[in-house]
């Protein structure tokens, strides 16, 4: 199913948003790399079995990419790409009939303290739902959060097996 593209302002403006956030023991810069290294999305987000980038990274609005999650294949074309900071893109075609735009995000917010470095991961969801979307709003909502979420804790192990 055809999506209409989103810009940034939907964050601002969509009726169905769905934010989770996890704070990891890593600095902007290596939450950045593993984010904008598509091909390591199979290593951290579960159900990931393919994430395809045109760049590999991505380097401005516009760049795209293919990822194949649980079996559902899914494109995606960047509308905010601030390296160590903001990753947004907006879905262009999905084999759901639940929204007619649709983007997702992840901002980096250095929360280092006591010579500690650390990363406030934050996911925001944003949807403008079609009917069978808003019925099954209350089940997605409880699902993405938990992807995410999960996979921002799965970064950390990432990471972390990276840096031994």
């Amino acid at each position: 199913m055809k999506l209409e593209p989103a810009d940034p302002s939907i964050f601002d403006t969509a009726a169905h948003q769905i934010s989770t956030e996890v704070e990891v023991a890593a600095s902007t810069e290596e939450c950045w790399a593993a984010v904008n290294d598509h091909a390591s999305w199979t290593e951290w987000f579960a159900g990931c079995t393919s994430a395809v980038g045109q760049p590999p990274s991505w380097t401005a609005p516009g760049d795209t990419r293919q990822v194949e999650i649980n079996r559902l294949k899914v494109s995606e074309r960047a509308i905010i790409v601030e390296p160590e900071a903001d990753f947004a893109f907006t879905i262009l075609e999905w084999p759901l009939p639940i929204a007619r735009r649709a983007a997702e995000r992840v901002q980096l917010i250095d929360t280092s303290r006591e010579g500690e470095e650390r990363t406030n991961l934050v996911y925001t969801g944003a949807f403008e739902l079609t009917f069978v979307g808003r019925l099954a709003w209350p089940l997605l909502q409880g699902r993405l959060a938990d992807a995410w979420g999960t996979a921002f804790e799965q970064l950390q192990h990432y990471l972390n097996a990276r840096g031994e």
